[in-house]
C-alpha cells in the first residue's frame, strides 16, 4: 500500500473513531490499544494514552506506519544513526513511519487519543534501549491488551 492511501485511512479512520472508542479500555494509568480494523493490506489501532505515559523506543518490523492524534498531544522522538530528534504532535498532524525507523512516542500532561495505521498489518517490533540499540525483538500476533506492555511515567518525564 503506498503511503500516501495509508495516510488517507488513517486520517479517514480519525474522523470516525468514535464508533470505536467505546470497545477501547480507558486505563487512567497505563496506554491500552485496540486493534479495531486488519484487512490483507493494512491494520488499525486506536490508542489511549494516559498523561507522561510512553513505550519504549521501536520499530514496526516489515511495516511501514503512519499515526494521527485524535485529541490531546503527543511527543514523537525519532533516532537515527545515535541521534535522537524530537517533536509535537497536535490533532489532525499526520506522523508517517518509514520501513525501519526507531521512534517513540510519549504523552504530556493530559491524556491522548490516536489513530495508527500499519502496512503490511503489523506483526513484530523491534525495541531498543534509549541510545537506539537493539534489545528485544517481539511479536504482535495474539496480543489482545496492546502492541507492547504500558510503562508509566517515560523516562523523558523523569527530573
Amino acid at each position: 500500500m503506498s503511503s500516501r492511501r495509508l495516510a488517507e485511512v488513517a486520517l479517514q479512520l480519525a474522523r470516525d473513531v468514535d464508533q470505536w472508542r467505546p470497545f477501547l479500555v480507558e486505563d487512567p494509568l497505563f496506554r491500552t490499544s485496540l486493534r479495531f480494523l486488519t484487512t490483507d493490506e493494512y491494520d488499525a489501532w486506536l490508542l489511549h494514552w494516559p498523561r507522561e505515559t510512553g513505550v519504549d523506543p521501536h520499530d514496526h518490523g516489515r511495516s511501514k506506519g503512519v499515526f494521527t492524534v485524535v485529541s490531546g498531544e503527543l511527543t514523537e522522538l525519532r533516532w537515527h544513526a545515535g541521534l535522537q530528534r524530537t517533536r509535537g504532535v497536535t490533532p489532525g498532524t499526520l506522523v508517517s513511519i518509514p520501513t525501519g525507523v526507531i521512534h517513540d512516542v510519549l504523552a504530556g500532561d493530559a491524556p491522548a487519543l490516536s489513530v495508527h495505521v500499519y502496512s503490511p498489518p503489523l506483526e513484530t517490533m523491534s525495541f531498543f534501549d534509549e541510545g537506539g540499540r537493539r534489545v528485544i525483538t517481539r511479536s504482535v500476533e495474539g496480543e489482545p491488551a496492546g502492541i507492547v506492555p504500558p510503562r508509566p511515567a517515560h523516562p523523558a518525564y523523569r527530573s
